[in-house]
């Protein structure tokens, strides 16, 4: 059986949801931002996401690109500053080409490398990159006009990583729960490393879940890592995606 609690939460009422006796997840429809900017520093054990892209999160307070690009960077480091040192943040995020609309002044077109602003992040907040992978969700000889690919970057401070246990570099990743969602084999890929090499602490002040998705939207990584017997936190501003989140783990229970 699962139902609703409400309660107050920086002055906006939020969903959390559990699933059956024991908690595997949890869902909370909040601002991302205001969530992880009050989580103490190295409380979080992993973290598994997509930061989402301009179009999706484009408003008032974020306008144009280089708005766009300054809130992507306060989001990773804030992530970076909560993993704890043994622990992982995993991005899989897809590369964007503007459209003559949305390019800056003086630019016919741009490429927004999402990759090189969590690298900059890293090297900046002392994390290791210790791989790189590419999701391919169409034929390599595809041609569209966005990319058929997203990069798999797995950060980590003190993080186990058997560099003689390997991975195929390009990952062929077709399925998603829906048309915008993280691939799907790539995230079965990226729990079965975590399963492997996470080595948890026994720190009273960690946060209880193994996994956190700031932007769960309908809920592939969770999904996934209930699959692998992981705990689920989630979060998501729009109510009607949290929604949708608790149908699809309330189906991979």
């Amino acid at each position: 059986m699962y139902f609703h609690k409400y309660t107050k939460y920086t002055e906006k009422c939020a969903y959390l949801l559990y699933g059956g006796e024991k908690q595997q997840y949890e869902l909370l429809c909040a601002d991302s931002m205001v969530w992880l900017k009050n989580q103490k520093n190295k409380s979080l054990k992993n973290v598994v996401t997509g930061i989402p892209d301009f179009a999706e999160v484009k408003s008032s307070k974020i306008p144009d690109i280089k708005s766009y690009v300054k809130w992507f960077n306060q989001i990773a480091e804030l992530i970076m500053l909560s993993i704890q040192p043994n622990g992982y943040c995993i991005f899989i995020q897809t590369d964007r080409k503007l459209s003559g609309k949305q390019n800056p002044p003086n630019y016919k077109f741009e490429w927004i490398s999402k990759s090189n602003l969590l690298m900059n992040c890293a090297k900046k907040n002392k994390f290791r990159l210790i791989w790189h992978k590419i999701a391919s969700y169409r034929p390599i000889a595809d041609t569209y006009i966005r990319p058929g690919y997203s990069h798999m970057l797995c950060f980590t401070k003190n993080g186990l990583h058997d560099v003689e246990s390997k991975f195929p570099d390009v990952i062929d990743s077709p399925t998603k729960l829906y048309p915008n969602g993280t691939p799907y084999e790539a995230l079965q890929i990226t729990m079965d490393f975590i399963k492997k090499y996470y080595k948890s602490t026994n720190n009273d002040d960690l946060f209880p879940y193994d996994i956190v998705d700031p932007f769960i939207g309908q809920g592939t990584v969770g999904v996934v890592a209930l699959s692998k017997g992981f705990s689920i936190f989630g979060i998501d501003i729009d109510p009607e995606q949290v929604k949708k989140t608790e149908n699809n783990l309330a189906n991979a229970i």
